[in-house]
């Protein structure tokens, strides 16, 4: 798939805060697996959300892992100034 319809399709998924992010996580997942990265899946307590660890290379030192927030946190009723 190329980069940009990764992009679309990514910036698809509504992530509002307030929302659960388990589609995003399962799409990110199989893009992830595809790729060869490990992706562990760590489940939010109150289920709605979860958050994923990307790994690739050894399991010692030198390995790489990637880990970031996949939800977005709404500006409504904010002011700008």
């Amino acid at each position: 798939m190329k980069t940009l319809e990764n992009l679309d399709n990514l910036i698809a998924f509504d992530t509002v805060s307030h929302k659960s992010s388990l589609d995003l996580i399962a799409y990110i997942e199989d893009l992830l697996e595809a790729s060869a990265f490990r992706a562990p899946r760590l489940p939010a307590p109150y289920g709605t959300k979860a958050r994923l660890n990307a790994e690739n290379g050894p399991e010692v030192d030198g390995g790489q892992l990637l880990s970031a927030y996949t939800d977005v946190v709404p500006v409504g009723g904010q002011i700008c100034t």
